[in-house]
């Protein structure tokens, strides 16, 4: 089987949407599985909230090893095979948390890499072997419980599956302890993401929080997607995120998301040349700000400013020069920008902050 059969195969019944909470953090436990697989060389992509919570695909289309992730939060307490075989007394099958679980192996066989529950608190169990489980062990295979915490698991699992169950899926479902927590897991992924950025350029540590903001609001937009794919290309447009393009928004995001307060200073030496004096720089500087953090939110009209100005000095590449300022006035001149109005920035400041990075 190709990783196609991710169109095709049905998914299980889910009990609807989950609280703000949970689903924000789902999006971010998400994220931080594919920056630590991103880190890693090789082919893979993910999808959020189709099957399960999150899946991560790796090997390719053709020769795909599927990861299957159910996000589970609780404010407090810790896990137990009973609490995770507990099983409502209505409600589509499977009921139980582990029998949701084992669903995606019965499902998809041999494909199934690990059929994984995660969550931000542990779980109280033992090894066959007498050992306590403890948050050290990380991720934890189920099949190497002590016979007590197994079979409180199989009986969930015998109630939700009327057939009998393949010993060949014992390996693969496990549970994993998040090392987020619902206190900071926000500022936890934040860091991530800043380690991950350092590490492909050490100065780009200020695009961080950018890359952070744009990695989140793909996720959020790809769980949120509920419109059904037909095809594979279609699935992976609407509900995924693969190496090409996490890659292509960091680009993205490094290119059109540089904070003022980086290129300032070769702005300031312009001004400084050109006799502005401190009132008027702060002036610029403060606009400048101002269009960058509106047009970074979506604001209509800054966005529509950028998609003209980056329009205009495509079309005419003479009216750009090496002086920032004088390429801007020159470009103002032209008549060929409509400036905005009722905004706390001017046309001059939309132009610094795109020319400086058209031109950086």
């Amino acid at each position: 089987m190709t990783a196609s059969v991710l169109v095709t195969k049905k998914p299980r019944e889910t009990a609807g949407a989950a609280t703000a909470r949970a689903f924000d953090f789902q999006v971010h436990v998400s994220v931080a599985y594919i920056l630590e697989r991103h880190a890693q060389p090789g082919p893979y992509f993910a999808l959020f909230d189709h099957l399960d919570d999150f899946v991560m695909v790796e090997g390719g289309d053709f020769t795909p090893e599927i990861s299957f992730y159910q996000v589970k939060s609780l404010l407090d307490g810790a896990w137990t095979t009973t609490r995770l075989a507990h099983r409502p007394k209505t409600g589509d099958l499977p009921r139980s948390i582990i029998g949701k679980a084992y669903y995606n192996l019965e499902q998809f066989g041999a494909l199934v890499r690990r059929a994984a529950i995660v969550s931000n608190q542990p779980l109280h169990a033992t090894f066959a072997t007498g050992v306590d489980v403890t948050p050290d062990d990380g991720e934890v295979v189920l099949s190497t419980l002590c016979a007590k915490d197994t079979s409180a698991l199989l009986k969930g699992l015998n109630a939700d599956f009327s057939t009998t169950l393949n010993p060949a899926h014992k390996d693969v479902l496990c549970f994993a302890l998040s090392p987020l927590n619902l206190h900071s897991y926000r500022s936890a992924v934040l860091g991530q993401v800043t380690s991950f950025i350092t590490g492909l350029a050490p100065d780009a540590a200020a695009v961080a929080e950018p890359v952070y903001d744009a990695l989140i609001m793909e996720a959020t937009r790809c769980t949120g997607d509920k419109s059904k794919a037909t095809d594979l290309a279609t699935l992976k447009a609407r509900k995924g995120i693969d190496r090409a393009g996490l890659d292509a928004l960091i680009d993205e995001v490094k290119h059109r998301g540089r904070s003022p307060i980086e290129w300032w200073p070769s702005v300031k030496s312009e001004l400084d040349a050109d006799g502005a004096g401190a009132i008027k720089q702060q002036r610029l500087y403060n606009q400048c700000l101002a269009y960058w953090a509106a047009r970074r939110r979506g604001e209509a009209e800054a966005c529509r400013l950028s998609d003209e100005i980056r329009l205009t000095v495509e079309n005419n590449p003479d009216a750009v020069s090496d002086q920032l300022l004088a390429s801007a006035s020159a470009i103002i001149l032209s008549k060929s920008l409509q400036p905005p109005t009722g905004q706390p920035y001017d046309l001059q400041a939309a132009l610094v902050v795109e020319l400086m990075e058209l031109l950086t």
